[in-house]
């Protein structure tokens, strides 16, 4: 290892390393660099050696810190301001270590410089590479949950209309229809999952639209409600608010809305109650969706609008991460916000407003 070399084998083989290479003694002054090392400061290797490390540089109590950080163990990377003979100076930034024996004590500290602008151009590299790994994982999770949450209604809907194809002389009245509601809560429950994915990627790509009409909110919130109930048959659902309720949206999207918070309210709500409150507001309209299950952790309410992002439940664990995204991008372009909390007494709450200024397109 380098450590254990001479330090005329270190500066022999330092020569033939582009990137600018130096270390110093524990008093912070040269003891070695290399030519990259010399240039990159504007001087020569006999001005720099045995100096200061702080001598040439316009931020001297900079380096002296970083000195000391070295000294105590630490890798730091700082901004220096290289003083150069001409009176200008150079931007550089120059990350020190510590230099450590085979017993770990640091004996010297090494170093090492890089231009500023390509050191910010790396950084932005790596941001953005971080970045496309976190997306690629994401979208490896993504694959694999929708891939389940897939075969779970498809299995049901085959494994249904399987067995009432060979035992339909042998079935009661009921069960064959107890079947039949089956694979329709099934088909419900694909349709939503596909449209969940279609308006995801719409989202994604900048092109989800809103199809504006005048419509009565009431009877969207009541139909979601009824169809939930359908869903899951003795799931409380109670609700207050007007029986009518006008305003400018967009049906479809609304209705999405209110499926994707009922079913997050019943995924991590438990087997209690559901509520749902509509406000009808001169400028706008509050609806407020409630469970009461165990909530969330403080400081997890905006998390939990981001994408792929699954909460935890004892309850159940299924879902994309998509739901409540979904949600948030709907409501801000009908020019809404919706907010999540989580009060003292428990359980958690959903509440998204909408505008009553929004003007439906002309035929």
């Amino acid at each position: 290892m380098m450590r254990d070399a001479t330090p005329e084998q270190c500066r022999q083989l330092l020569e033939f390393i582009d990137q600018p290479i130096f270390a110093l003694n524990l008093e912070g002054e040269y003891v070695i660099l290399n030519a990259a090392a010399a240039a990159v400061r504007g001087r020569t290797r006999q001005d720099q050696l045995g100096s200061p490390y702080s001598r040439f540089v316009r931020n001297p109590e900079v380096a002296d810190a970083m000195v000391a950080r070295a000294r105590a163990g630490e890798v730091v990377t700082e901004k220096i301001e290289v003083a150069l003979p001409n009176g200008q100076a150079q931007v550089i930034v120059d990350r020190l270590g510590p230099w450590r024996d085979d017993d770990g004590q640091v004996v010297a500290i090494w170093g090492s410089a890089m231009d500023a602008s390509v050191y910010e151009t790396l950084g932005e590299v790596q941001q953005e590479s971080q970045v496309l790994r976190e997306l690629d994982e994401a979208r490896k999770n993504l694959l694999s949950i929708v891939s389940h949450e897939l075969r779970t209604p498809l299995a049901s809907i085959q494994g249904y209309a399987s067995t009432y194809l060979l035992y339909e002389d042998r079935l009661e009245p009921e069960e064959r229809r107890d079947f039949v509601r089956r694979i329709v809560d099934s088909t419900l429950q694909l349709e939503e999952l596909v449209d969940n994915l279609l308006t995801a990627s719409r989202i994604e790509h900048g092109t989800l639209e809103m199809s504006l009409r005048p419509a009565q909110l009431s009877k969207i919130v009541f139909e979601a409600i009824a169809e939930a109930h359908q869903r899951w048959d003795s799931e409380q659902i109670e609700f207050t608010g007007p029986e009518r309720c006008e305003l400018v949206l967009d049906p479809r999207r609304i209705r999405q809305v209110i499926h994707n918070l009922l079913d997050n309210a019943k995924k991590y709500g438990g087997d209690g109650p559901i509520e749902v409150v509509l406000e009808d507001q001169e400028q706008k309209v509050w609806v407020t969706v409630r469970d009461h299950g165990p909530g969330f952790a403080e400081g997890y309410a905006d998390r939990l609008f981001e994408r792929f992002y699954r909460g935890r439940s004892e309850f159940t664990a299924k879902g994309t991460g998509l739901g409540l995204w979904i949600t948030r991008a709907i409501v801000e372009a009908h020019g809404g916000r919706i907010v999540a909390a989580s009060p003292g007494d428990g359980g958690a709450l959903f509440t998204f407003s909408l505008p009553r200024g929004l003007q439906a397109p002309e035929a």
